[in-house]
């Protein structure tokens, strides 16, 4: 995924941004890393989720999905008084909405407060 590249190889941290079993394509939680530079910017709670939903169209694309054959997607945020800020479910998805989880966890291992790990469906 070219927005993470930079962020793997400063950290040199192995990395699988998506892997494909049969029809299903597996997106893990990266981080909201700015596309261009893959730093970390201090943003509004908002804006890490649309960034993190569109980074994977980079990942999709080869596996033959896509953001609108999405089936779940679980978040997980370390305050959980952002819900209502980082739920991006009526903004990106039309209805049937994709599964959502939401999660509260103690901690990131970088400067942001949430995660995103998506299924999708392939071709």
């Amino acid at each position: 995924m070219p927005a993470l590249t930079p962020v793997a190889r400063r950290n040199t941290v192995p990395t699988q941004p998506v892997f494909r079993a049969d029809d299903l394509a597996y997106v893990s939680g990266l981080p909201p890393v700015t596309p261009e530079t893959g730093a970390y910017d201090t943003l509004p709670v908002d804006a890490p989720p649309r960034r993190m939903l569109d980074h994977p169209r980079s990942c999709w694309e080869p596996t033959g999905s896509a953001l609108k054959r999405l089936v779940r997607r679980n978040v997980s945020c370390s305050n959980p008084a952002y819900f209502a800020a980082i739920e991006m479910g009526p903004k990106y998805f039309g209805a049937p909405r994709p599964a959502r989880i939401f999660m509260y966890t103690l901690g990131r291992f970088g400067p942001f407060d949430l995660g995103i790990h998506r299924v999708a469906l392939t071709n």
